[in-house]
């Protein structure tokens, strides 16, 4: 039986307030390390990150940091828990959609949790200075905006604004993130319109005109400014990442098995041994129910580890 619209939005609400406040309470108490000095300034300063630029994320990084509390690396600490907690609402929401019969049961509430907890995948994004968080978020706001679109023409066009500023914060994950969209959107009941579908186009333009940050901003000259984004080729050679093309499908033959060893010594890590029984049955209700967003993902997945 479908879980009634009033408790799944109750359960999601306070999976986001205890989510936060997890999230809050563990973070790192300094600025943290890899890309973080890095997108901290640039926010700071509104220049210009790594290819392929993060507009979208700089510019809500930006208007993290000018909150008056606390220093600047926490305000920009506190954008990717809040990205982070509104994500495990979002996943409750969306799972009700797509398995309405399993998202209020306690194995459902518990393969959440499990996904946010300390030490799970979720929370190493949720206490540091990175992205990863927001565009999740856009892709699982995007999956559920359509999940309940039913063909309308209003939700299709949010779903597409979403895509677009999902470009904006990283091309290439949400272009590995649309097979799952058109498979939920194209099996949506009752099947959109091609007059519906048509309005994600000038949305979708208008999410991604905040690509349009990268030049301009490198124009400006910010002291974080890579490559030289003011140009047009400079500003493709952001878009498309081509300084770590070389890293596709870059390893040598002999490298393969110890770099999937460490693959598997990375999962486990993260999702532990509880966490990987409750995606197998996830895997399962997937493959008895709804086979093409479990190839879609399948898909997806194989991209990011290519």
């Amino acid at each position: 039986m479908r879980a009634p619209q009033p408790v799944a939005n109750r359960v999601a609400l306070a999976s986001t307030v205890l989510a936060g406040v997890l999230y809050l309470t563990t973070g790192p108490a300094a600025i943290g390390w890899f890309d973080a000095p890095e997108l901290a300034a640039a926010g700071q300063q509104l220049g210009v990150a790594h290819a392929p630029g993060e507009p979208f994320y700089l510019l809500l990084l930006r208007l993290a940091q000018l909150l008056p509390v606390g220093d600047l690396a926490a305000r920009a600490a506190w954008l990717s828990c809040a990205a982070a907690a509104l994500l495990v609402g979002a996943l409750v929401l969306l799972a009700r959609e797509l398995f309405p019969e399993r998202c209020a049961s306690l194995p459902g509430l518990a393969a959440v949790g499990l996904f946010a907890a300390p030490c799970g995948p979720l929370w190493t994004q949720g206490v540091v200075i990175e992205l990863y968080g927001l565009q999740a978020l856009i892709a699982v706001a995007m999956l559920l905006v359509l999940a309940r679109s039913e063909g309308r023409a209003g939700p299709l066009a949010l779903a597409g604004l979403l895509a677009g500023l999902g470009l904006a914060v990283n091309p290439l994950l949400t272009i590995l993130a649309m097979p799952a969209v058109a498979v939920i959107a194209l099996g949506s009941t009752p099947r959109p319109r091609l007059r519906a579908l048509a309005w994600t186009v000038p949305f979708a333009a208008l999410g991604a005109s905040t690509l349009l940050y990268v030049p301009l901003r490198a124009a400006a000259g910010p002291a974080i400014n890579w490559g030289d984004a003011s140009t047009l080729g400079g500003f493709y050679w952001m878009l498309s990442g081509q300084a770590y093309q070389d890293y596709v499908f870059g390893a040598p033959v002999a490298s393969l098995w110890d770099k999937f060893v460490a693959w598997i010594e990375l999962v486990f890590t993260q999702l532990n041994p509880l966490g990987i029984f409750w995606g197998l049955l996830g895997v399962v209700a997937l493959w008895r129910s709804q086979r093409w967003i479990l190839y879609s993902t399948g898909v997806s997945a194989g991209g990011l580890m290519a």
